[in-house]
């Protein structure tokens, strides 16, 4: 903190205590060189002992004691120091609101990631339930025409894992399938010679979405050649 001696007329000495390095003394007035005094321009006879002091905002505070200006200059004082120190900030509702804003932008971005990923894993159990559907339709090439009409000699139902190489607890959805073995649903000269047959595969994603998916063939006696030629 800086200390001026200010000389008075009567030849007396003043002593005026500031932080701004900037005052000057010219023709016993005190005028500083920037606008952070708030005393412009004062005739040193009016300023008997003047202290600054640090105001909790970050401005200087000017106490003035053993003057006749003293109470017109703390009435000054104040007010500039309402205006330096007026907080400048948002509401409790504006804060609320913007709260509230963030909160559901960050609710709809995990959520997207969320459906992202069941998108992706349904995705990819669909595939794996056409591949175990196939594979039952395919096997049923294998058998005749009396295996397929025994009853009980191709399995009605069965379960497949969705990774059968994986651990046990760590092989995915468990799919369900049946085999159902009916008459054709049409009537030729043919139609005792044909059978249709749909593989059905039952699963849940998560536990907690159940899919259904089918798929229908016909088996013939003799091949499709004698009855499509």
């Amino acid at each position: 903190m800086k200390l001026l001696m200010l000389q008075r007329e009567a030849g007396h000495q003043a002593m005026f205590y500031t932080p701004f390095p900037h005052l000057k003394l010219s023709k016993n007035i005190l005028r500083p060189q920037g606008p952070d005094c708030p005393v412009v321009g004062e005739p040193v006879s009016k300023l008997d002992n003047a202290l600054v002091q640090s105001h909790h905002c970050g401005q200087n505070r000017f106490t003035f004691h053993g003057s006749r200006f003293t109470r017109r200059l703390r009435v000054r004082e104040r007010l500039r120091l309402r205006r330096a120190c007026k907080q400048t900030g948002a509401t409790l509702v504006e804060v609320v609101i913007a709260a509230t804003v963030l909160a559901i932008m960050i609710a709809g971005v995990l959520n997207s990631f969320g459906y992202g990923f069941m998108a992706s894993q349904l995705a990819r159990e669909n595939q794996r339930a056409t591949q175990v559907m196939l594979e039952k339709v395919e096997t049923l090439r294998l058998y005749s025409w009396s295996q397929i009409n025994s009853n009980g000699f191709v399995p009605t139902s069965w379960t497949e894992a969705y990774d059968n190489t994986a651990v046990p607890g760590q092989q995915g959805c468990t799919y369900t399938g049946t085999v159902n073995i009916a008459s054709v649903p049409f009537t030729t000269s043919y139609s005792s010679n044909m059978r249709q047959v749909t593989v059905t595969l039952n699963w849940t994603t998560r536990g907690r979405l159940p899919h259904t998916r089918s798929i229908t063939t016909y088996v013939s006696k003799d091949g499709l050649q004698n009855y499509v030629w």
